[in-house]
């Protein structure tokens, strides 16, 4: 069922070497977003993440404890983006075109909880 409503996003950066400091909210309008969620355990090297249908918007956290280097992929062959290797990436939304259907992640090694991807 589609939905409608809106995202709020806030952060702040405390006792960093340059000080502390809020960020500005930002706050993103979702017009018949599908809120789906996937609960994904990552194994060693290629992990293909399908994007559902409709969605416009994506988020994901990964384990805690997890200490595998990860790397965002669109496919296998590119350099991607270096991720932390646990915790939230996010909160921030990651738009995600149109006809995107699928995005990689690569992993050093296997996770043992699930990664929790968000999509709008």
């Amino acid at each position: 069922m589609a939905t409608q409503g809106t995202i709020t996003i806030t952060s702040s950066f405390v006792s960093t070497p340059g000080g502390s400091s809020q960020e500005p909210s930002y706050t993103v309008l979702v017009q018949n977003g599908i809120n789906a969620q996937q609960a994904i355990v990552l194994a060693n090297g290629f992990n293909q993440i399908t994007i559902p249908a409709g969605a416009s918007e994506m988020a994901f956290i990964f384990p805690s404890t997890s200490v595998t280097t990860k790397t965002l992929k669109g496919v296998t062959g590119d350099t991607g983006i270096a991720l932390a290797p646990n915790g939230p990436n996010g909160p921030f939304n990651i738009p995600v075109g149109s006809g995107a259907t699928t995005f990689g992640i690569t992993t050093s090694g296997a996770d043992t909880l699930p990664t929790i991807f968000y999509f709008n």
